[in-house]
């Protein structure tokens, strides 16, 4: 788990094969009994905004080893039962749109196109963006009490369309918002 974060003292590659070997790890049926321990490092890492990405892709991979709901065998959780248990210990949802609000802040507005490095860090940007809201669109359709506010959808509005860096960042909104419209998840 220590080697697979950003500030891990090693090559960005040596960081993915150990996400991928603890991902691959904690999902095999044998190490079940650490998922909870996991998913409570997953949402540190999101509530102080370090290795967000890393923590929201091993989260889903982890939840997605429950079981959908009416098929959790006695004494077993299913999916939505640890998304609510998970908002409910740690406010996920509220977490999730701190780190996105501080992330989104922290990146300078957008390059003209064809300023070379900067455009390619832009593109890097909202390619984190993208993950983000793919997170949020997986918890908000598997979970079975969760839903955003209003106030929460008026958060992540305002930081993606009201004060987005480019017209970009408001498409991935729309995007993100008339998808889950029409798959009834907000």
């Amino acid at each position: 788990w220590d080697l697979a974060q950003d500030s891990a003292p090693i090559s960005l590659e040596l960081r993915q094969l150990a996400f991928t070997f603890v991902a691959d790890l904690i999902t095999w049926q044998p190490c079940f009994p650490h998922r909870h321990a996991f998913l409570d490092l997953c949402a540190a890492n999101v509530r102080c905004g370090a290795s967000v990405v890393q923590a929201l892709k091993l989260t889903s991979k982890i939840l997605l080893t429950f079981p959908p709901p009416g098929k959790a065998r006695k004494r077993e959780m299913c999916i939505s039962d640890v998304i609510d248990d998970l908002d409910a210990r740690h406010d996920m949802l509220e977490i999730f749109l701190v780190e996105l609000h501080r992330f989104h802040d922290q990146c300078p507005p957008s390059p003209k196109p064809g300023e070379g490095p900067d455009e390619a860090a832009w593109r890097h940007h909202l390619t984190l963006i993208q993950e983000r809201l793919d997170f949020l669109d997986f918890v908000l359709a598997s979970a079975s009490a969760l839903e955003l506010s209003e106030q929460q959808l008026d958060q992540l509005f305002h930081t993606l369309v009201i004060d987005a860096r480019s017209p970009a960042e408001a498409d991935l909104f729309f995007a993100w918002i008339e998808s889950a419209v029409q798959r009834e998840v907000v």
